[in-house]
């Protein structure tokens, strides 16, 4: 078993066609299975929803601030200093 190479199973591939051949089989298995699809699917929709979560705080906090400020200007303006 010793063969031309001593042993060594990849001994007369070069590695950058051995590297390329072992990305493009992965890419095809990747492409071609889909036992994983729903785990990408469920994590585009977590990232979407929580996307969608700091949008919708941000909003909620901005308009809080909004009516805060308004109401306390509202009282402020209520007050009247006493006559001396």
């Amino acid at each position: 078993m010793a063969g031309r190479h001593g042993g060594r199973p990849f001994a007369g591939v070069r590695m950058d066609v051995l590297v390329s051949a072992n990305i493009r089989s992965a890419i095809r298995r990747l492409v071609e299975d889909d036992d994983a699809q729903d785990l990408v699917e469920y994590a585009y929709l977590a990232a979407f929803i929580g996307l969608a979560g700091i949008v919708v705080w941000q909003n909620i906090v901005t308009l809080m601030g909004t009516h805060y400020t308004t109401a306390n200007v509202e009282v402020e303006n209520l007050w009247a200093s006493p006559d001396p």
